[in-house]
């Protein structure tokens, strides 16, 4: 008996000298350093930027991330990963919040950081446009209730739209964006240039979520 009094005591022992469990905070899938960041919650629709120039077979269209399906196929909340957002014309637009600062755009999609609007090289005058998290400053002119406007030795506000022909599904006939500086267009015949005007802004602020 006596041995048995003693061989609870032991289990007992251990038993309390286990941890009590810790409490957990969810971390987002797509954050690379386990930072979590605060999401500022809004009411009000969000802002757009719509190309504006009548006539064209992209008026009224949206400027969009070209990437969303990246993100649904990985499981994944958005995240600006370099590199991989194209920017695309479409009837749903961002849906997100935008800022301008330092001359630049950028949008946040859900995500903690926003991912700027960038402009790339190219031979052609019509240079290619890209969503990433690199923040290049000073490269746009651009407000509520403003064109947009490239600036520097780019400087236009012009842009060149165009169907794309593609292999892949994903992609076939979406309407890629370029900036315009120049006359040049790619070899297709389903091009249009157009002007962008960022609308007002609606949202107010109204707390945050993790």
């Amino acid at each position: 008996m006596l041995g048995l009094v003693s061989l609870v005591s032991v289990f007992a022992g251990i038993i309390q000298a286990v941890p009590a469990p810790q409490a957990t905070t969810s971390i987002p899938v797509f954050d690379p350093v386990h930072t979590i960041c605060l999401t500022p919650v809004f009411t009000g629709t969000p802002p757009t930027i719509e190309a504006i120039t009548p006539g064209t077979t992209v008026t009224g269209l949206l400027l969009a991330d070209g990437k969303p399906e990246l993100h649904a196929a990985m499981n994944m909340q958005p995240y600006p990963i370099p590199g991989d957002g194209a920017v695309i014309l479409n009837k749903s637009g961002l849906g997100s919040r935008l800022v301008f600062e330092n001359g630049t755009i950028g949008a946040y999609e859900g995500h903690c950081t926003p991912h700027y609007l960038n402009i790339g090289s190219s031979a052609y005058s019509y240079k290619p446009l890209t969503w990433s998290g690199d923040q290049n400053v000073d490269i746009w002119d651009a407000d509520f209730k403003k064109l947009e406007v490239a600036k520097a030795s780019m400087a236009s506000s012009t842009f060149l739209a165009y169907k794309t022909i593609s292999k892949s599904a994903a992609t076939e006939g979406r309407i890629a964006l370029y900036l315009q500086t120049g006359s040049e267009v790619p070899r297709t015949s389903l091009c249009a240039e157009t002007q962008l005007k960022i609308s007002r802004n609606t949202l107010v602020e109204v707390g945050t979520t993790s």
